[in-house]
């Protein structure tokens, strides 16, 4: 059995089209302004060409930027697959992906990231990838990654307490 979620452009909050960078028919990014490399080689100062983004593109962010923290021992081979069944599994308008690798994508939209000992101290709680990812519009993109049968509209949630 597969999951199906939309091939469609993906929306904040707000309904306004989510930013993503640009990527070339190379799959390179595309850049208003190079980046330059500093002392170290990092690449520093570029400012991206941005785009409406689909739920392709947002896939492709998850996978490509999963921190170190977060990873586990077969997130590398995990990625692989996913990837993999999003490129090759894209018809009439879904992308297509088996059930485990579906339910991987969303434990790791849910993984914490670790804090550190002054915000624990603090009393602050870890976000999640997701929310590291989209901010306050991690609920509302999440919801746009699943399967067109889990949807569910916003009228439809209960207000958390």
């Amino acid at each position: 059995m597969a999951k199906r979620i939309p091939l469609k452009l993906v929306v904040n909050v707000e309904g306004k089209p989510w930013k993503s960078q640009k990527v070339g028919e190379d799959g390179e990014p595309v850049w208003k302004v190079e980046p330059t490399a500093g002392l170290d080689g990092a690449l520093r100062g570029g400012v991206p060409e941005l785009e409406d983004a689909n739920t392709q593109m947002v896939l492709r962010s998850v996978l490509f930027s999963i921190p170190r923290s977060i990873q586990s021992l077969h997130d590398p081979m995990r990625v692989a697959v996913c990837f993999n069944e999003m490129e090759h599994n894209t018809k009439d308008g879904f992308i297509e992906l088996k059930d485990k690798v579906y339910n991987w994508l969303h434990r790791l939209l849910k993984r914490e990231l670790p804090l550190p000992r002054d915000q624990k101290d603090i009393g602050l709680q870890p976000l999640s990838y997701a929310q590291a990812l989209w901010q306050l519009n991690a609920y509302t993109i999440t919801e746009q990654l699943k399967d067109v049968d889990e949807q569910k509209p916003l009228s439809d949630q209960e207000f958390p307490e």
